[in-house]
Order: structure tokens, then C-alpha cells, then sequence
């Protein structure tokens, strides 16, 4: 009889450890689940620029941020080349973010610095962009669109002595390839003055597709493409001239008339 009694104590012995046994495991599982998963969320989460040379993980689709405004929010505060997702399915591409101006945040589209870039182009380069992102450069009307959906607009603007100004105009948008891109935008504000509004509700031109008002193409005539009218007030995209002048030039009338300007950044939040 002891010996039974003694026999059925080391069963229960026996069984009870391997119940903790069992549940260690089951615990180390799932600790192990929620280790994995824990990972997959803080991999989906990583956000940082494509080409900048400091991704720590790297970008899922739902990662990248939808412009540099996005961007900054997210923590990245330095000027730089960024690969946006606009969330409109169709897919990303690389921006200049400008994180210093105005509170940053800004998605450059437009830059004029050296005269390095031929900017007197035809339709289709300007429809798909040309030039380097950290040089001069036009993103392309097709990015342009997908980008200008009822945002902020900033023309930065720098003379040849020095002398800066710049012009703000809110609700931008540009319509897509059915409409010439057709432009429209809000009230301004600035000390650049107005040289955009007459250029209200045009459609794009360019040397090789007239879509102004005008009896001539003024994309011909004042050697750059635009959104003329009959023609403009503003040429940002014709020819570069160092301290020239003339309406050929890049120029914005309210601030230096005819004076041709050394600097020039066109950009959207």
C-alpha cells in the first residue's frame, strides 16, 4: 500500500511538471508571435528618403510620404531629394523637398539657377519633366497635376544684385492632359506683386501645341513655354540671361519689369 502511495505521488509529480513545461512553450510561442509581428509593424513604419543614402529599412508603398509636406510631418526637416507616393495608384517618383522655407514642406517643381537647362521645350518634355532634381529642373506637367490639388503655390524669386521676393497664391490646381493642364488658383499674397492672375484659367503652350489667346504662339515668341494668354506677365520658363532684359527672359514683371532674374523656385504645399 505505501508502495502504491508512493508510485501514484510521483505520477502527479511527473505531470505537473510537464503541465509547466508545456506552458513555458506555449508562452515562449506567443511571445515569439508578438516578437515577429511587433517587427513587421516598426518595418512597415520606417519612413525615410529613398536616394539620400540613410534608409534604415527599407519602403513599403504605404510608407512613403504622399508629398514634402507629408514628409515633414513625418521628421524629415532636411532639404533634399524624396520619393513621394501621391496615393493616387499611380505610383511614386523622386521631388526636391525644400524643409527650410516658410516652415518647409515645400514640393518644388520649378527651378531656374545657372542656365544649364534648356527650358524652351516641346510639348511632350514638358508633360514628362527634364533637367536634375538638384539643379534645374521641370518636374513635368503630368507630376505637376497630381500634385496641385487645390494647394498652396510659392514662386520664390531672387535679382541679380540680390534683391529677393516672392508670390503666394492659394488653392492651386492644374488640370490633367484632357484640359492642356488648364490652370487655376486663388487670392495672392506676397511683395513680389501679381504677375500670375492674368494667366488665370489658360491652358499650357509651348513652341509645338498654341494654346494661348494670342494671334501668335507666344511660346515662340518669348522663347519658353507658359500658361499665356495673349501672352503673359510672367516667363519663368524662357531663355536665361545673366542681367539681361527683355521679354524673352525670365522674368516676372510686378517685381523687376524686363530685368531678367538670376533665381527662381517654383513650389507647392
Amino acid at each position: 500500500m505505501v508502495y502504491s502511495l508512493f508510485v501514484c505521488i510521483f505520477c502527479l509529480f511527473v505531470s505537473a511538471n510537464s503541465l509547466v513545461h508545456n506552458a513555458r512553450e506555449s508562452d515562449g510561442s506567443h511571445l515569439q508571435k508578438r516578437d515577429v509581428q511587433n517587427a513587421s509593424v516598426a518595418e512597415v513604419s520606417c519612413v525615410t528618403p529613398s536616394t539620400l543614402g540613410f534608409s534604415s529599412c527599407p519602403l513599403t508603398d504605404n510608407a512613403k510620404p504622399r508629398n514634402c509636406r507629408h514628409a515633414l510631418q513625418l521628421g524629415h526637416n532636411v532639404s533634399g531629394i524624396y520619393e513621394i507616393d501621391p496615393r493616387d495608384g499611380l505610383g511614386s517618383f523622386d521631388v526636391y523637398c525644400d524643409m527650410q522655407t516658410d516652415g518647409g514642406g515645400w514640393t518644388v517643381f520649378q527651378r531656374r539657377k545657372d542656365g544649364s537647362e534648356n527650358f524652351n521645350r516641346n510639348w511632350n518634355d514638358c508633360v514628362k519633366g527634364f533637367g536634375h532634381l538638384y539643379g534645374e529642373f521641370w518636374l513635368g506637367l503630368d507630376k505637376i497635376h497630381r500634385l496641385a490639388t487645390s494647394v498652396d503655390l510659392r514662386i520664390d524669386l531672387m535679382a541679380f544684385n540680390g534683391e529677393t521676393a516672392y508670390a503666394q497664391y492659394e488653392y492651386f490646381t492644374i488640370g490633367d492632359s484632357r484640359s492642356s493642364y488648364v490652370l487655376y488658383f486663388g487670392q495672392y499674397s506676397g511683395n513680389a506683386g501679381d504677375s500670375l492672375t492674368y494667366s488665370r484659367g489658360m491652358k499650357f503652350t509651348t513652341s509645338d501645341k498654341d494654346n494661348d489667346l494670342s494671334s501668335s504662339n507666344c511660346a515662340a515668341s518669348h522663347k519658353g513655354p507658359w500658361w499665356y494668354k495673349g501672352c503673359s506677365l510672367s516667363f519663368l520658363n524662357s531663355l536665361y540671361k545673366f542681367g539681361g532684359r527683355g521679354w524673352k527672359h525670365v522674368v516676372w514683371s510686378s517685381f523687376k519689369g524686363p530685368a531678367s532674374l538670376q533665381r527662381v523656385e517654383m513650389k507647392l504645399k
